[in-house]
């Protein structure tokens, strides 16, 4: 969506407007129409009387959902390693994730290690912890799979509270589907009602932190990191959920059907 908080931020309020009027219009006039989420599906329909074709997650390759079913190697040490590719998008959010750690008990909190890769230095940001805090900075593709694999698990956050409604309501982070791909559970940190947090519930390996309040953060967490996982099982519903909704190959057919439709259609 073109008027969410951070493109009015970036934009200002009428152009934001403007933007997102030009996609209504697109959307109306396309031949087919793709939606990244199924409540952007629904609101568009809503807005222009269009149902949409498809939606279409970010999604896993073809190399990537096999190394899923060959499933994660065994963790060589006791550190519980949490990886984050890409930009911090809340960042209130994710100092609310870091203070709750802090909260653990020092058994738990001495091995945790957060994982950050990007081109972005949070180094700065009073949030940031560097006994708990690992940077990588920028690394190649095959370098950033390699180390992000050897985490024990993803991070996927969106907004706790509603100071960017349109973005929690309409949007869905890569992060989480960026996890699976690499055969991660996940932990979510988000607003009950995002579009995250509702499509993670379903799920064993992604438990969800809606709580603003740290403490009770830090018992939920305490809860999921005292847990004992199945690998094979963790494995197997990650595997059952890339093949539903984040397989790339299988969406890329399916919008090749559609182009192909259309082209007939024409003709």
């Amino acid at each position: 969506m073109a008027d969410t908080d951070s493109q009015v931020a970036s934009l200002g309020k009428d152009r934001a407007a403007r933007f997102q009027l030009m996609l209504e219009d697109l959307y109306t006039g396309a031949a087919s129409r793709d939606v990244y989420t199924e409540e952007i599906g629904m609101e568009m329909q809503h807005v222009t009387g269009k149902k949409h074709d498809l939606i279409i997650h970010c999604g896993a390759e073809p190399e990537e959902m096999e190394k899923i079913r060959n499933g994660r190697p065994a963790k060589s040490n006791n550190r519980i390693r949490i990886g984050y590719p890409g930009t911090i998008i809340s960042e209130d959010t994710f100092a609310r994730f870091m203070e709750a750690l802090k909260l653990l008990p020092a058994e738990i909190k001495e091995r945790m290690e957060v994982h950050l890769f990007g081109s972005h230095s949070y180094r700065k940001r009073p949030w940031y912890d560097p006994d708990l805090i690992v940077e990588h900075g920028y690394l190649p593709d095959d370098e950033l799979d390699r180390r992000y694999r050897e985490c024990n698990w993803g991070l996927a956050i969106m907004a706790l509270d509603e100071s960017n409604p349109r973005y929690n309501k309409f949007s869905f982070p890569c992060k989480f589907a960026r996890a699976l791909s690499s055969g991660l559970p996940v932990l979510c940190v988000a607003h009950p009602e995002s579009t995250l947090a509702r499509f993670a519930l379903k799920y064993q390996f992604s438990p969800v932190m809606s709580r603003r309040d740290t403490e009770s953060m830090a018992r939920e967490l305490f809860r999921v990191f005292n847990q004992e996982q199945n690998p094979h099982e963790v494995s197997s519903e990650i595997l059952e959920c890339v093949e539903t909704y984040f397989n790339a190959q299988k969406n890329r057919e399916a919008l090749f059907r559609i182009f192909r439709t259309n082209i007939a259609t024409e003709d």
